[in-house]
């Protein structure tokens, strides 16, 4: 039932003519709006003699060169089961200072080998953590990095100007970028003083003369269309032609490339290069059962369930972790189940007047909301609390939850179709005043949180604001009734789900598989996608 695929934040190294190999309040609409998800020609590749392909996305691909972040912090290292508030956030570690392998250590833990040719990576305690480093010779590197809750960071241990070994780090920004697009994250941590260089990106010059700051590395961040990608660089002033290093590759939909100048590129001739590490966004679907069996596809890999657990309340909600590594399942008694995830607490202990119905992650993956039939809303973590329609005389129960991409506002749906706005959350149209041929389930938003999607029964979707119709089972007839609208990372497309497990893909969303012809034990609840893919 489960269909494993890594991707992940890799990074592979080769620095040119090296003397060292360096280790990168409007209607909806419910009719037939169809759209396409953009394309662009392949674009045009800069004169350079040889462009090595972008590193390779896939763990399968680079298993040799990648090891296990070992934290010394008993709290803090990979692959906890969170039972505590503390969250987490993810980093990736590198050196590109040596030819010889470095011991590195993290918190006082166990020392990593790290060689040019190898990077560590994990899920660790949001906080400080302290970075050691040695050759035990020239280099003896010691310094900090900050990692925020649900953040992801790259720190690298890398040859600042003058020959010493420095760190830095950064986070890096893994949010969609806009739809149909790829982004280009650009940074200088190469000695390239006074000039700088010019970084080229499909031919086109997009940073001249970029810099290098030492302890905080300049950048340049570019979205480019989804396609065949090429960057080069050469010394400031010296032209395409000219370029000492280029790197080239398809990037597709949603794709974060980042790319690192490292190494002397003033030195005759120039020991620099070009170090890519490509992150894309996850592909695949989680599916819920009611009794907290989870079936995982794509992307999305299995961490645990209550599925051998005697419930004291069905599950009726969950929500993946901002990085990717866990989710959280919800009962409608209010009880929370974490997998993989910080517990940030539960209203399992509570007197509910309405049954829970609904969960919610916050953007950073460091709390959710839990909301109730009679609209009622529960705030765990960091999530805010902007008001409920627990005082409402309702038409209909309320059905789902949805948060805005800044987690400053959510919308409640009820069957319905009516739709309840708080906070930063807009209200783009609804179908309370609409004859509805099955009851709404559920409510999606746009990436960008400017429209939302609702879901029936039968599979009819109804659109919003800058939701776009891709399709749906309303004129079907189904073995099973819908549960879930899933949008895709990009909102080009979505999946519906049946109780069954059946799945219905349109627009950019792709078929991974699904649990249709299983004989489930319960039925299939909710679902989600499964929050930022990286190695586990």
């Amino acid at each position: 039932m489960t269909t494993t695929r890594k991707p992940a934040a890799v990074a592979a190294l080769a620095i040119a003519l090296a003397t060292v190999v360096l280790g990168v309040g409007v209607a909806l609409v419910a009719g037939p709006s169809a759209g396409a998800a953009p394309s662009r020609a392949p674009a045009s590749r800069p004169a350079v003699a040889s462009l090595r392909p972008f590193a390779s996305a896939d763990l399968s691909g680079r298993a040799t060169t990648a090891v296990p972040l070992v934290v010394g912090r008993a709290d803090a290292s990979p692959g906890i089961h969170s039972t505590t508030a503390a969250t987490t956030g993810y980093l990736s570690l590198f050196q590109e200072a040596s030819a010889t392998p470095l011991s590195v250590s993290v918190d006082g833990g166990s020392p990593i080998v790290l060689s040019s040719a190898k990077f560590a990576y994990g899920l660790i305690q949001a906080g400080t953590h302290t970075v050691t480093a040695t050759d035990g010779a020239s280099i003896n590197l010691s310094g900090t990095v900050a990692v925020g809750p649900g953040q992801h960071v790259t720190a690298v241990i890398y040859l600042a100007p003058g020959g010493s070994a420095a760190l830095t780090s950064f986070a890096d920004d893994r949010t969609a970028p806009p739809a149909g697009q790829s982004r280009v994250v650009i940074r200088n941590l190469a000695n390239t003083l006074p000039a700088g260089v010019d970084v080229y990106v499909d031919g086109t010059l997009v940073a001249p003369s970029l810099g290098n700051t030492p302890s905080s590395p300049t950048s340049v961040t570019l979205n480019v269309p989804a396609g065949p990608t090429s960057v080069a660089v050469s010394l400031a002033g010296q032209g395409l032609a000219n370029a000492f290093d280029g790197q080239s590759g398809e990037l597709a939909v949603g794709d974060l490339l980042n790319v690192y100048v490292v190494g002397d590129a003033t030195a005759v001739p120039p020991t620099a290069g070009l170090l890519t590490d490509l992150i894309p966004l996850p592909s695949g679907y989680r599916l819920y059962a009611s009794d907290g069996g989870v079936f995982d596809f794509g992307s999305a890999t299995y961490h645990g369930s209550t599925g051998g657990l005697h419930l004291n309340a069905p599950i009726v909600g969950a929500a993946p972790t901002t990085i990717g590594l866990g989710y959280w399942l919800g009962a409608a008694d209010g009880g929370v189940f974490s997998f993989d995830a910080p517990f940030f607490g539960s209203a399992g202990s509570l007197r509910l007047v309405a049954p829970i119905v609904g969960m919610e992650p916050t953007p950073d993956g460091g709390g959710y909301w839990l909301v109730a039939s009679d609209g009622g809303v529960f705030t765990y973590g960091n999530a805010t609390f902007y008001g409920s329609a627990g005082g409402y005389a309702l038409n209909k129960p309320i059905v789902g939850m949805a948060a805005t991409p800044d987690g400053k506002g959510y919308w409640l749906v009820a069957s319905d179709g009516g739709v309840f706005s708080f906070g930063d959350a807009s209200f783009y149209g609804s179908t309370g005043n609409i004859a509805l041929a099955k009851p709404i389930v559920g409510i999606a938003p746009t990436v960008d949180g400017h429209g939302y999607w609702l879901v029936a029964s039968d599979g009819g979707v109804f659109s919003g604001g800058d939701a776009t119709f891709y399709g749906s089972t309303g004129g079907q007839p189904l073995n099973r009734p819908v549960v879930a609208l899933v949008p895709t990372p990009d909102s080009l497309g979505y999946w519906l789900v049946a109780s069954d497990g059946g799945i219905f893909s349109y627009g950019d969303a792709s078929f991974h598989g699904s649990t249709g012809s299983l004989a489930l034990v319960k039925p299939i609840v909710t679902a989600t996608t499964p929050g930022l893919s990286v190695p586990s």
